[in-house]
Order: C-alpha cells, then structure tokens, then sequence
C-alpha cells in the first residue's frame, strides 16, 4: 500500500461503501493506519509535525536494556494505545519521546514486562 499511494503523512483507512474509518481487526483495534516509509533515524520525521520532543529519562530504565518507555495521558487506561512509544537498546542511546500538548504518564519496563520506573510529566507550548 506505501508503494501505490506514498504517504507523506499518516493516513486512516477508510471504507469503501460507508467512508467511515476501517479496521482490518476491528475486534483488536478501531482503525487502520498507513505510515509514510521512512529512512530517519532514530524516529520518522512526520512525528514532529504538531509535537513536542521530550527527551527520554534514560534513569527511568534503572540501568536496564532493552527498555521500553512509553507515554500515555493520564486519563486513559493503561491498556490504551500509547501516544508515543520508543525502545532503548543501548546504554548510552538518546532519544526523544514526541507529544501533544497534554498531562502524560511515561512508564519505563524491560523485555519481561516488568515496570522499571514511571513519571508523570505535562507537555505545554
């Protein structure tokens, strides 16, 4: 699908018949979404667009790799989709968590699942 139609941003899929917003599991997730390929590293430039890089607290991770930090606002659920998600692999990486302005909660957790530290930050422009 990237090759016919070479997104430049993200896009909803959308029905064919009804035109509203199409799953292609819609008992695991309520849409699908198509992201432009990218060669950026580490993270894509289109996640920049209307976000706020948050440096990552590597401190969070107690040390441990690979972990995962990822950020979710404070009214959602932990089962929620993550606004933005990055996985550590080196002691040393740096890196940057893009969000929208709004009250998040950064949980950090190793491969087993096991939580590692969290932090409640806010996002403001």
């Amino acid at each position: 699908m990237i090759a016919a139609f070479h997104p430049t941003k993200a896009m909803v899929l959308l029905g064919r018949g009804d035109g509203k917003p199409w799953s292609a599991h819609p008992q695991r997730y309520d849409i699908s979404v198509i992201l432009p390929s990218t060669t950026d590293a580490p993270r894509p430039n289109w996640l920049r667009r209307d976000r706020h890089a948050w440096p990552i607290d590597t401190a969070l991770c107690a040390r441990a790799r690979p972990c995962v930090i990822e950020a979710r606002l404070t009214n959602e659920p932990d089962d929620a989709t993550p606004a933005d998600r990055y996985t550590l692999l080196d002691m040393h990486a740096q890196a940057a968590l893009y969000l929208r302005p709004g009250k998040y909660r950064v949980r950090a957790w190793e491969a087993s699942g096991r939580t590692l530290g969290e932090r409640r930050i806010s996002i403001t422009r």
